[in-house]
C-alpha cells in the first residue's frame, strides 16, 4: 500500500506539473485571486501628469477561462512576437520577465515596434480615466503642453486588471516617471583583476591612448513633433589628439548605428582644441529612448599637454548634449555637460659638479626608463625653451639642464650613458617616483616626486617654471671628476726617465761588485 501511494503521488505530481506548465504557456495568471461570475470585460487606465497626454497600445488581449485569465497577442502586435528585429520575444516569455532591466528592455522594443509600424492607440488625457478592454498595455507619453515639461515619461507597461490586496482591480492608476535625458562621460581603464574600470580622472604619458565612453539617454516628444535636435559635442583640449583611425563607435542597445545614416560626425580642429560634433537624426534613434546611446572613441596625449606639479585643470575632455526642450517653441534647447580629465607631469635634470654645485655641466647624456627597464618616450625643451620631440638620448645644455616631460604616475630610472668631459659616469641610475595626489577618490592634478633608491648623488630642488607655463619637478645630479695622479716636479717626465736609466746602470754595477766580493769570501 505504501508503494502504491508513492506511485500515485508521482503520477499526481507529474499531472500537476504538466497542468502548471500548460497554464504558464497559455499566459494564465497563476496564484491569483478568484475571478468569479459576472466579472467585467473592461477596465480603465488613469495616468496623471499635469499638462501631458498619453497613448495606450494593447499588446496582449485577456479573456476569462474558468477562474483565470489567459492572454494572446493583440492583432496590432502579432508581428512583434517572434520577430528577430525586436528581440525575438515569444508570447509566453512575457510572464518570465523578472528583473527591472529585462522589463525595461522589453518595453523599449515594444516602443520601437509601435513607432516603426506607426500604430494608433487609445488617446488619454492626464487625470482622466480611459476605458479599455482587458489586457496588457504599452503606455507612452505622446504630447505635452505644460511649460515645465522637459521631456516625455518613460514607456510604461500596464496590466488591466491588476491584483491588489488579494482582489482584482479593474481601474488602474499610473504615476509616470519623467524620462529626462542624461549624459555621463568616463575614461575607460583596463584592470587585469577587475576588468574595465570607469573613472573621471586618470594619468598618462605622451603617446598613450586614452579611451572614452559617453552614455546618453534619448528624450521622446509628441509623435507629430518635427525638427528635433539631439547633438553631442565633445571638446578635446590642446593636449589631446583625436584618434581618427579608431573613429567613433555609436551603439543603441545592442545595435550599431551607422555614420551618415543615423548621425553625422564633424571634426573641427582649432588652435586650442578639437571638437567632435555628432549630430543625430532623431527619427532614427527615437525608438531607443529607453536603451539610450553609448559612444566610444579615443585620443592620444600629445606634446601640448598641460604639465604642472600643483593642482590644475590638467588636460580636460568636455562633452555636451544639446537637445530640444519644447518642440512647440523655436530654438528651445537645453544642455547637459560632463567632463573627465587626464593629468601628466615632468621633471628637469640639473647636472652639476660634485665639488662646486654652482658649476653647470653640459654634454652629459641620459636615458629614461620605466621600472621594467623599457625606454620611456617623452618630450623635452631646447635652448630656446620650446617643446620638441626627444629623439635618442637627452643631452644637458650649457646651463646643465635636460628635460623629460609628459610622464604619467609611476617609477622612472634616469641612466647616465655619457658623462661630461673629465667626469666619471654614474655607477647606478637615479630612481624617481611620481605619485598623484587624490581627494575623495579623484586626482586633483597635484603630484609628488621622490627619489626612491637613495642615490646620494641626487637631490630635489625647487620646481622649474617654463616659458609656456608648464611647471616641472627638478632633480639635481652631481658628477665627480676623474682621478688625476700627481706629477714629479720641475724635471719633468723625460728627465725622470733618463735619470731612472742611469740609476739602474749604477745599481747594476754595485750589485755585481757586491756579489763577486761575497763569492771570494765564501771560498
Amino acid at each position: 500500500m505504501r508503494f502504491m501511494r508513492n506511485k500515485n503521488r508521482k503520477k499526481a505530481g507529474v499531472g500537476i506539473l504538466a497542468f502548471l506548465l500548460s497554464l504558464l504557456l497559455s499566459m494564465t495568471v497563476l496564484a491569483a485571486p478568484s475571478i468569479g461570475d459576472g466579472a467585467p470585460s473592461e477596465g480603465t487606465i488613469t495616468v496623471t501628469k499635469a499638462g501631458a497626454g498619453f497613448t495606450a497600445y494593447q499588446i496582449l488581449e485577456a479573456s476569462q477561462s474558468g477562474d483565470a485569465y489567459v492572454y494572446k497577442a493583440a492583432d496590432a502586435f502579432a508581428a512583434f512576437f517572434g520577430n528577430q528585429a525586436y528581440g525575438n520575444y515569444k508570447e509566453e516569455d512575457v510572464s518570465k520577465l523578472n528583473s527591472a532591466e529585462e522589463i525595461k528592455t522589453f518595453a523599449s522594443q515594444l516602443h520601437k515596434f509601435a513607432v516603426d509600424q506607426n500604430l494608433s492607440g487609445i488617446a488619454m488625457e492626464s487625470g482622466t480615466a480611459a476605458t479599455v478592454k482587458l489586457g496588457y498595455y504599452l503606455v507612452l507619453e505622446t504630447s505635452s503642453a505644460s511649460e515645465g515639461a522637459v521631456v516625455a515619461s518613460t514607456a510604461m507597461l500596464v496590466s488591466v486588471p491588476q491584483e491588489n490586496n488579494g482582489a482584482w482591480n479593474y481601474n488602474v492608476t499610473v504615476l509616470p516617471k519623467d524620462n529626462e535625458p542624461s549624459l555621463d562621460k568616463s575614461i575607460l581603464l583596463e584592470d587585469r583583476n577587475t576588468g574595465t574600470k570607469r573613472v573621471d580622472t586618470s594619468t598618462a604619458s605622451v603617446g598613450d591612448k586614452i579611451m572614452y565612453e559617453v552614455t546618453a539617454k534619448i528624450p521622446t516628444y509628441d509623435k507629430n513633433a518635427v525638427n528635433i535636435k539631439y547633438q553631442i559635442t565633445d571638446t578635446l583640449s590642446k593636449g589631446l589628439t583625436f584618434d581618427s583611425a579608431q573613429g567613433v563607435s555609436v551603439m543603441a542597445g545592442q545595435e550599431t548605428l551607422k555614420e551618415n545614416e543615423d548621425y553625422t560626425l564633424n571634426v573641427i580642429e582649432g588652435e586650442n582644441d578639437t571638437k567632435l560634433v555628432i549630430d543625430f537624426k532623431y527619427d532614427n534613434i527615437k525608438g531607443y529612448a529607453d536603451s539610450g546611446l553609448t559612444l566610444v572613441y579615443a585620443a592620444k596625449l600629445n606634446e601640448k599637454a598641460v604639465i604642472n606639479s600643483d593642482a590644475t585643470d590638467g588636460n580636460p575632455n568636455t562633452v555636451t548634449l544639446e537637445y530640444t526642450n519644447n518642440p512647440d517653441v523655436n530654438d528651445s534647447y537645453k544642455t547637459l555637460t560632463d567632463k573627465v580629465t587626464t593629468y601628466t607631469w615632468g621633471f628637469g635634470v640639473h647636472k652639476v659638479d660634485s665639488e662646486n654645485i654652482t658649476t653647470d655641466l653640459a654634454g652629459a647624456e641620459f636615458q629614461l626608463k620605466d621600472a621594467k627597464g623599457n625606454e620611456v618616450a617623452s618630450y623635452t625643451y631646447d635652448e630656446q625653451g620650446n617643446v620638441v620631440v626627444l629623439t635618442g638620448n637627452a643631452k644637458t645644455m650649457a646651463n646643465g639642464m635636460v628635460y623629460f616631460t609628459g610622464l604619467g604616475a609611476g617609477v622612472y630610472k634616469i641612466y647616465e650613458v655619457k658623462a661630461p668631459a673629465g667626469y666619471s659616469l654614474l655607477s647606478e641610475p637615479v630612481e624617481v617616483t611620481i605619485t598623484p595626489v587624490e581627494s575623495q577618490g579623484v586626482y586633483t592634478g597635484a603630484a609628488q616626486l621622490a627619489i626612491t633608491n637613495a642615490n646620494s648623488v641626487a637631490s630635489q630642488a625647487d620646481h622649474i617654471e617654463m616659458k609656456d607655463g608648464n611647471v616641472l619637478f627638478q632633480v639635481t645630479i652631481k658628477n665627480h671628476k676623474g682621478i688625476s695622479l700627481p706629477g714629479t716636479g720641475g724635471i719633468g717626465t723625460t728627465g725622470f726617465m733618463v735619470a731612472g736609466a742611469a740609476l739602474l746602470v749604477l745599481a747594476g754595477g754595485l750589485l755585481t761588485g757586491y756579489m763577486l766580493k761575497n763569492r771570494k769570501r765564501a771560498k
